[in-house]
This record gives C-alpha cells, structure tokens and sequence, in this order.
C-alpha cells in the first residue's frame, strides 16, 4: 500500500485518628491493672517498679477528605525496672488502635498504631492509656479530625500518548499502538463531577508486583462536561518516566478516594502492550538525478520524526549516493529503493531523498510503503515533516483522518512476512 502527500499530516494513533460524626469528646472506661510489685513484707518502697515516660504525642490532628483513612503512632517507653503493662480504650466506630495492650519490658519502648477513617463531619474524641506506673494517674489523649467533603469524580476518558496518541479508552478497549519500553509517557485522564477537585494519582505495576505511583497534575476545576483535548489543563495529567515503562507493566488511573472516587479501569489493569524494539535503524539514501545530489544531515532529516513517531532509541546511517536514471518518477524511484535495500542485504529502513527537477513546485512531496520499510521523499530545503509521514508509512500508520485514503491494494509489496513493531528483517 502506498500512501501520497503534497502536505504534512499529523499520525495519531493514608490511618487517621477521626472522631464520630458530630463534635465533643468522650473517654472510656479501664480496667485497673495492679501493679506488678512484691508486697509480701508490705514494704513496696525497695520493690521493682513500672516508670512510663516518653509519650509521643499527646494529640492527634489531622486534615482529611472524606473516605480517606491516615494513620499515626503513639509511643511512649519503660524506664522502670519492672514491666510496665498497658491498656488502650477506645469507643469510636471511626477509630482504631493497634495493638491495645501489651507489655513493655524495662528499658523497651511501646509503638501503637492509631488509625482514623474521616467520616462526612469533623471529628473529635479521645483515647484512654491506662497503665500500671504507681506514680502516675492515667493519660488521655485527644483525636481530632478535620473532614472535608469529597467531589464525586467520573472518569470520561484515558488517554495514552508517547509520540503520537496510543491509545484513547472512549474510542477502544485494547491499546492499540504498541507503548515503548523506556520512552516517556504523558497519561491524561478527562474527569468529570463535582468540587473541590480530588487528587489523583497513575500506578505502574511492574512484573513482580512493585507498584509506583505519579501524582496527576489536576485541573483547576471540574463540571459536566469533558475538558477539550487540545487543552492540557482541560485534563488532569502526568508524564510517567520511561524507566517504570518495561515490557508487561500495567497501568491504572484513580481519582480521589472513599465514597466519591473513581478508577480506570474499573477493576484491574490495563495492559499497555510494552514492546522493546531495540534501536530504530534508518539509512538515508542520497538519490543522484540528472547530475544533482543532495546532501544530508541526518540528525535533521530525522528531527521531527523523532517528535511524532513511536521511535525510542535509533541509529542513523547515510549510504552512498544512489544513481537514478530516466524520468523523475517517484513510484519508480520508491521500486528501486526498494530493491536496493535487497541487494545491500540490509535489514534497515532504506529513506531516499531526492532532488526534483526544477525545484519542489507541487505534485507528490513523498510516497512510502505501509508495513514496508523503505520510503523516499524530495529535498524541501527544511521541511523535513514528510520524512516524518512517510516514516509513519513504513511504521505501519495509515492516513489520519483528512489526510486521504491509502489506497487498499498492494499493501506488503517486498514483504515475506508480518512486520511486527519494526523487525525490519523481511
């Protein structure tokens, strides 16, 4: 299949500490715990006792949306010589506390956990420490939590894009441009709902389970409608960095947390089809006709398909100059190049660039085959974006949308096989 331009086209393809609903304080009842002393002669005052000290901290604040869950850890340690015994009360549905007795041996310290799930309203309460230090009366220590509502978030849409737009979940299930291993990601996600704006966040679940998390950009606001495409802050969005992206990694998307959250995919994740192609292999053909042959830089030849193509690590060479005989014909000119990629036996892309006679005026800017890679295009003085489509060609992209129809005949022509990404062994 070939595909003719005369002008450039884009290819797309947290436990907290929370009070209950409702503000004030509340405490609950012990159980005394004797003290761990030998009493035998009634002389208390030589025998081992408890000494708890260090209570970190004496309060508990936290700042939550609602749904989410923080945590905290109450220490406080035994400088006594006999074994301090502890026990932990509370009565709140929101709170939770680990573990809520124990034994502390002289000169250890005790970590508790103290977890707190926001409810919809500010929450306050209290924690109980009895103990069994005979110098000190039991300790209290206050939980409050502050709850802000949450927005209700629904995701319209993911959105993929490397070079060009891999993947969009309104328009397909699968990704349907292969993503590259070590190649930056941009992840957006169109969200709708109401305010305030939640967080969000994309995690990659690497082979083997190690999961990291990006925080997404989000936008200033959110309504009913999905942002524009054409607009970033329209959506919330993160660029991942290619040293998480290797090959089945998995990706999902969440926005904000507890009753107004919203995940992509719903359950699960999404398989991005990583492919590790190794180094994209180009050559550049100088095409001598009627005595004029151009000459090329290949770090600017490449530039803009470098910007729009799915291409990661690449390698450049320039053949020596191709001698094209009889009349300026670009089909003819594409056949040749073809067929001189075979006869250097080479399994890279072959690009001849060539210098029309009388200067590029209008007409046919470039052709290249689809799935096949070998292409070639005229000398534009500086504008290298049809090297870029036609590229895009050889990659297996067709036309987007406005760009015209490639035509549905002679689509592998040279080819003995499938193309795969770019194992340009055919």
């Amino acid at each position: 299949m070939v595909g003719w331009i005369s002008r450039a086209a884009g290819l797309l393809g947290v436990c907290v500490l929370v009070a209950a609903c409702g503000s004030g304080s509340s405490s609950g009842s012990s159980t005394a715990i004797n003290d761990a002393t030998d009493t035998t002669d009634g002389d208390t005052g030589d025998s081992p006792v408890a000494t708890l000290s260090g209570l970190t901290p004496s309060q508990f604040s936290f700042t939550l949306t609602e749904g989410e869950t923080d945590s905290g850890q109450l220490s406080f340690t035994n400088n006594g010589d006999a074994a301090l015994s502890y026990n932990i009360v509370e009565n709140h549905e929101w709170l939770a506390v680990s573990p809520v007795s124990g034994t502390v041996a002289p000169g250890n310290a005790a970590a508790v956990q103290v977890s707190v799930t926001c409810a919809d309203a500010d929450l306050s309460g209290m924690l109980n420490l009895s103990h069994n230090d005979p110098a000190q009366a039991d300790l209290s220590i206050s939980v409050n939590a502050s709850c802000a509502a949450a927005g209700n978030a629904t995701i319209q849409k993911v959105t993929l894009n490397q070079a060009a737009r891999g993947f969009d979940s309104s328009l397909a299930d699968d990704v349907t441009v292969p993503v590259l291993a070590g190649r930056e990601l941009l992840v957006r996600a169109f969200v709708t709902g109401s305010n305030p704006v939640p967080a969000g966040q994309v995690i990659i679940v690497q082979p083997g389970g190690t999961q990291t998390a990006f925080p997404l950009q989000a936008p200033p606001a959110l309504d009913n409608n999905p942002g524009a495409d054409s607009l970033l802050s329209a959506s919330y969005y993160v660029v991942v960095p290619g040293s998480v992206l290797t090959p089945n990694s998995t990706l999902r998307v969440e926005i904000g947390s507890g009753t107004g959250n919203a995940r992509y995919p719903q359950a699960g994740q999404l398989d991005l089809q990583i492919v590790d192609p190794g180094p994209f292999e180009i050559t550049f053909v100088p095409v001598t006709f009627q005595g004029t042959t151009p000459s090329i830089d290949p770090d600017v030849y490449l530039r803009e398909a470098l910007q729009v193509l799915p291409i990661g690590e690449y390698d450049v060479e320039i053949r020596s100059p191709y001698v094209f005989n009889g009349a300026y014909d670009l089909d003819q000119l594409l056949t040749e190049m073809a067929d001189l990629r075979d006869l250097d036996n080479s399994n890279r892309l072959y690009h001849g660039i060539i210098i029309p006679p009388g200067g590029a005026t209008s007409g046919t800017a470039g052709i290249g085959y689809v799935g096949y890679p070998a292409s070639v295009s005229i000398d534009l003085g500086g504008s290298f974006y049809i090297i870029a489509h036609e590229l895009g060609h050889n990659l297996d992209l067709g036309h987007a949308p406005g760009c015209g129809s490639p035509n549905p005949d002679n689509q592998f022509p040279h080819s003995d096989g499938a193309l795969g990404v770019w194992g340009f062994d055919i």
